[in-house]
């Protein structure tokens, strides 16, 4: 029998495990040329909170978000293994934020090209487009907008029994 999937927090602090996600962007996003893993690595700096999707020690993905505001989250990266795609990893991995914070809204970043993290975030979570940005050359940009599931006095209501 195989070994459920875990999620669980990412400590960037430790080189090892920086080194292993600088690896996990380099080889999820080879195949972009609009997507700089240089950027990507800017989620690992101390503000950004990580948590990653694990089977036994083995890291499948990881997802990165940033509080820019009261109850907005910023997500600057959601990266798979290439040899997991299409497993639900990035579903996985969306879906846990969107319960781990159910009072928030969710903002992120994902390249035009990238067809099926459009349709992950469009159709399967119902997140709205915002804006598109940047230049063909370069590569074009769609920010998407998830609003929050419940209010906050809901939460209140559910969670604290208030």
């Amino acid at each position: 029998m195989s070994e459920p999937l875990i999620i669980r927090p990412i400590d960037t602090t430790r080189a090892e495990v920086k080194n292993t996600i600088c690896s996990l962007i380099d080889n999820s996003f080879a195949s972009s040329q609009s997507f700089s893993s240089q950027r990507a690595s800017a989620c690992l700096l101390a503000n950004s909170l990580g948590w990653g999707i694990f089977r036994k020690q083995q890291l499948y993905g990881a997802i990165f978000c940033e509080h820019v505001a009261p109850r907005v989250i910023y997500i600057p990266l959601l990266v798979v293994w290439p040899l997991y795609f299409r497993q639900g990893i990035g579903s996985a991995l969306f879906f846990f934020l969107l319960k781990r914070f159910p009072t928030c809204q969710f903002y992120g970043d994902v390249a035009q090209h990238n067809i099926a993290a459009m349709r992950l975030y469009t159709r399967q979570f119902n997140c709205q487009v915002l804006s598109t940005w940047g230049n063909t050359a370069s590569g074009q940009m769609t920010t998407l907008w998830h609003p929050p599931r419940i209010t906050a006095d809901k939460y209140k209501r559910l969670v604290l029994n208030t």
